[in-house]
């Protein structure tokens, strides 16, 4: 049995289905997550970095 019918054999469709809902949660999650919140963090850190790096001063 080479490698390519092992493939082949483990990739049926139930593995398929098992991915595709695996990346429907991750999709979900994703979605989920507050990314105005999580930007504006984000913006303030790197707005503080700048305000505080010796470059600047």
């Amino acid at each position: 049995m080479d490698s390519d019918t092992f493939l082949f054999e483990s990739c049926n469709s139930q593995h398929w289905l098992l991915y595709c809902l695996c990346w429907e949660n991750l999709i979900t999650v994703f979605l989920d997550i507050d990314w105005f919140l999580f930007f504006q963090v984000g913006f303030l850190y790197w707005l503080k970095t700048i305000i505080f790096s010796p470059f600047f001063l």
